[in-house]
C-alpha cells in the first residue's frame, strides 16, 4: 500500500512530466482531494449492503480492473526526452550533505504531525466545544472541499511564485487554524473559518512536499530526495494520534492540547524558514 502513497506518484510524474513537473504535482492532487468525499461514502455503503471483505474486494478489483490499466495507458512507455540537467540539482548523497535538508524535513515532520493529531481528535475536540456529532461532521466535512479549494488556488495563483513562498503561506495557516479553533468560542462562523484556513493549509502543503525538492535540490535525483524527506513524515502521519491522546492524558481538555498542536505548527513555520535561509546562503 505504500507504492500508493502521493509520494511515489510524485516521483512517477515528475519523471514522466519534465517540462511541468509542478503542474503535474498540483493537477495530481486536486483529483485525489476528491478521493475521501467519493470512497468514504461508498465504502460505508458497500459495508453497510455487503459487509467489509466484500467491500475491500470490490475495492481491490477496481483498482486491478481501472486504475492498472489507467496507468498503462496513460503514462508514457518510454522515458520522455530527457531535459538539461540542472547545475543546481543534487543526488541524495549531496542532498543530505546540506544542514537545509534535516531543518526541511523536521518542518514537513512537525507540519503533519499535527496535522494528523488534529484530524484523528477534530470530532472531539469540536464536541468538547458542546457541538452534537451531527454538528461537529457537518463542519468537519468542510475541510475536504477547502483542501480541493487550496489546490484550486495554488494552481491559479502558484505560478507567478516560487513553492518556498506558497509553502510559508501553507505553514502559517496551520497554527492560525488552531488559534481560531481555541478562541472563536461557539462561533459557528468560527468554526467555518477554521475549517476553510485548516483546509487550505493541508490542501496546499500536499503541493509544496512535492514541489520544494524539486526548488531546492533539482528533479535529476528527484525520487530519492523526495523518498527521504518523506519517511520520517510518514511516521509522523501514525504517531501523531497518539501524540495528541497522550498530551489529552495530562492537558485540562482540548483547548490545551490544541494550543500545544498550534506552537507545533508554529515550529515548523520556523524549521521552514531555517531551511530555505540556509539552502540560499549555501547556493549563494
Amino acid at each position: 500500500m505504500a507504492c500508493s502513497l502521493y509520494e511515489p506518484a510524485f516521483a512517477v510524474v515528475t519523471r514522466a512530466f519534465t517540462r511541468h513537473p509542478r503542474r503535474a504535482i498540483a493537477v495530481l492532487t486536486l483529483f485525489g482531494g476528491f478521493a475521501s468525499t467519493v470512497f468514504w461514502p461508498l465504502g460505508q455503503a458497500l459495508i453497510d449492503a455487503s459487509g467489509w471483505r466484500e467491500t475491500a474486494m470490490i475495492f481491490a478489483a477496481i483498482n486491478l480492473l481501472v486504475c492498472v490499466p489507467l496507468h498503462l495507458g496513460a503514462l508514457p512507455a518510454a522515458h520522455p526526452p530527457a531535459m538539461p540537467a540542472s547545475a543546481a540539482s543534487r543526488s541524495l548523497r549531496e542532498a543530505v550533505r546540506d544542514p537545509a535538508f534535516y531543518w526541511l524535513a523536521a518542518a514537513f515532520t512537525a507540519n503533519t504531525l499535527v496535522f494528523s493529531a488534529t484530524s484523528v481528535h477534530l470530532l472531539a475536540m469540536l464536541a468538547a466545544k458542546g457541538l452534537t456529532a451531527a454538528q461537529a461532521a457537518a463542519f468537519g466535512a468542510l475541510i475536504g472541499p477547502m483542501q480541493v479549494a487550496g489546490r484550486l488556488a495554488e494552481m491559479a495563483f502558484g505560478r507567478r511564485t516560487t513553492p518556498s513562498r506558497v509553502g510559508i503561506v501553507a505553514m502559517g495557516l496551520l497554527p492560525a487554524s488552531l488559534l481560531l479553533l481555541v478562541f472563536a468560542g461557539t462561533s459557528a462562523w468560527g468554526f467555518v473559518v477554521f475549517a476553510a484556513l485548516y483546509g487550505a493549509g493541508n490542501g496546499v502543503m500536499t503541493i509544496v512536499r512535492g514541489t520544494i525538492p524539486i526548488e531546492l535540490y533539482g528533479r535529476d535525483h528527484y525520487g530519492a530526495v523526495n523518498g527521504a524527506l518523506a519517511a520520517p513524515v510518514l511516521v509522523a502521519k501514525a504517531a501523531g494520534p497518539l501524540v495528541a491522546a497522550l498530551a489529552l492524558a495530562v492537558a485540562p481538555g482540548y483547548d490545551t492540547v490544541a494550543l500545544w498542536l498550534s506552537a507545533a505548527a508554529a515550529t515548523s513555520l520556523v524549521f521552514f524558514a531555517l531551511a530555505l535561509r540556509r539552502r540560499a546562503s549555501s547556493a549563494g
